[in-house]
């Protein structure tokens, strides 16, 4: 009895030692999230920059030259393309139509999950999978859906 009681203290010690290596783990990967997201934060300005400089370069009366001409219209092609479908975007600005979308939601745990919901606005529950149901104070982000491929691109 002696034996198994030994074996299970190092079991649970182990364990412990491996609980404690993961929290460090987590701890080393949120400090990793908080660069990247100082990171982003300051692409994000420098994006918001020269898009308002390539604004000012679009509404410009400048020569006709060739080169010009071609500055501008990729100023206002860029401009153009406000969709920006790989970031994220606040979550006030959700569709609460029952629209589907892809929301990133965080819980107090650290867990990050991204699921296809849509707004079914019940009041503890409203944002709805076909599974379950996400407090509104979770979600952390949404992006809309890409439009599924056509037979061509499968």
């Amino acid at each position: 009895m002696s034996d198994a009681f030994d074996k299970s203290v190092d079991m649970i010690a182990r364990r412990n030692a491996e609980i404690k290596s993961l929290r460090k783990g987590n701890r080393d990967l949120q400090l990793h999230f908080d660069v990247l997201k100082a990171d982003y934060c300051r692409l994000r300005t420098q994006v918001e920059r020269f898009r308002a400089a390539l604004g000012h370069i679009a509404d410009e009366r400048l020569s006709s030259s060739d080169e010009v001409r071609y500055l501008k219209q990729f100023a206002r092609s860029v401009l153009d393309d406000q969709s920006e479908p790989s970031s994220w975007r606040s979550i006030e600005t959700a569709p609460k139509d029952g629209s589907e979308v892809l929301m990133v939601f965080v819980f107090e745990d650290g867990e990050v999950l991204h699921r296809v919901v849509w707004w079914d606005g019940s009041e503890m529950w409203p944002w709805r999978d076909e599974y379950t149901g996400y407090r509104e104070g979770e979600a952390k982000g949404w992006m809309p859906l890409l439009p599924a491929p056509g037979k061509e691109e499968v």
